[in-house]
């Protein structure tokens, strides 16, 4: 038999005046129980706030991987907590992605080089470091600069909303990440039972080959489903240059800055 509520009068998270039958506050939700926090009220919060992400993240994984535009049709159609939300299901991806990547294998980012004389060793360094901490970021910036191009050659009267086609891209890149998630895993797997072995190479090059492909699959007819177009690759293809011709535009003005900052260009 369950304990019974101690209740108050008033709620402790907004000071609305209850009533004896209210079990919660009806203006912010919060239980009518007047009691102390608690380390099992702790655990409570911490186990609802996991098991509730923790569900809808499941729930999301497997329709985003193999059902190209499921989840953005849902979404769009205002069928909003079943599946976690894009934003954050892009940020905990991102975030997976790149912590195992320097879990599983040490920071290969490309170093910039100067020609000699032009940039002192320390600075050179310092540049080296700015670049690759910073690097990684350039995918948050290509996010909504690809949805923007997306909605130049998909807007349609029933898909017109920068919106739409911003929830797409994350879902999208959500995508991207969870297919360099599995490339990662299957990397290390590889590495470990067969170490530096030229059937691993060709192996691990087969996979991301699939993956590539996949992409591009699953892209054109995620596209076609979420806003009605015909499967045409070229177009997708004519979209993805083009944000990528944006973005290294974007990123090399900041790199030129940087290096301004640092004083490559000081005469």
């Amino acid at each position: 038999m369950s304990k019974s509520r101690r209740k108050s009068i008033e709620c402790f998270n907004c000071n609305n005046k209850l009533k004896v039958a209210h079990n919660y506050c009806p203006t912010c939700g919060q239980e009518n129980h007047n009691k102390q926090a608690s380390i099992g009220t702790l655990a409570n919060d911490f186990a609802s706030d996991y098991v509730g992400f923790d569900n809808k993240l499941f729930r999301s994984i497997f329709p985003l991987l193999t059902n190209p535009g499921a989840i953005t049709k849902e979404y769009l159609k205002g069928k909003r907590v079943r599946f976690i939300k894009p934003i954050r299901m892009f940020l905990f991806l991102s975030f997976l992605y790149y912590g195992l990547s320097m879990l599983l294998f040490e920071d290969t980012g490309s170093n910039v080089t100067f020609t000699e004389g032009t940039v002192s060793e320390k600075d050179s360094l310092a540049f080296n470091d700015s670049f690759r901490q910073n690097i990684k970021l350039a995918v948050f910036f290509f996010t909504p600069i690809m949805a923007w191009f997306f909605m130049l050659f998909y807007k349609s009267e029933t898909r017109k909303y920068y919106v739409s086609f911003f929830v797409y891209t994350l879902h999208l890149f959500s995508l991207l990440f969870l297919l360099g998630i599995i490339s990662e895993l299957v990397d290390a797997l590889t590495n470990f039972i067969v170490p530096e072995s030229l059937s691993a190479n060709y192996f691990l090059l087969g996979v991301k080959i699939i993956l590539f492909i996949y992409m591009i699959y699953y892209s054109v007819v995620s596209l076609k489903r979420v806003f009605q177009k015909k499967n045409n690759i070229l177009l997708f293809i004519i979209v993805l240059l083009m944000a990528v011709i944006a973005s290294a535009i974007i990123i090399l003005a900041f790199l030129f800055l940087l290096w301004w900052r640092l004083g490559a260009f000081d005469v």
